[in-house]
């Protein structure tokens, strides 16, 4: 965030709980005079920007990780994916399969979103 010229040196991220999902709010300062030009900038790229740097900021601070690792589990939640496809295109349209492998595959967007797209930004 701190790239952004148009954006101040204050902000502050706001965590809520709605269930199991985190809802990630992020409250930034705008430099004076800078509205005009934010609201111009506020889509895709502002937001995918902010989103990357948010990401990446979290990925450094884990010691653990790696982009070897990032790139191996990059890799098997691909082929987790390809494995659950088969498993529904066989369940011959049993609902208790389908049901949950929807549910599955939910949870794998979510690690593409969370891990996939951080390899991007590595």
């Amino acid at each position: 965030m701190r790239a952004t010229p148009q954006l101040g040196d204050e902000y502050e991220v706001v965590v809520t709980k709605k269930g199991d999902i985190d809802n990630v709010a992020l409250r930034i300062e705008l430099l004076p005079g800078c509205e005009a030009e934010i609201d111009a900038m506020w889509e895709k790229p502002l937001i995918s920007q902010l989103i990357c740097e948010v990401r990446s900021n979290q990925a450094m601070t884990s010691s653990n990780i790696t982009d070897m690792n990032i790139r191996e589990m990059v890799e098997k939640i691909s082929l987790t994916k390809q494995e659950v496809n088969a498993i529904k295109s066989m369940s011959g349209g049993i609902q208790a399969v389908d049901k949950n492998i929807d549910r599955i595959l939910a949870s794998i967007r979510m690690l593409e979103i969370n891990i996939c797209d951080l390899l991007e930004v590595l």
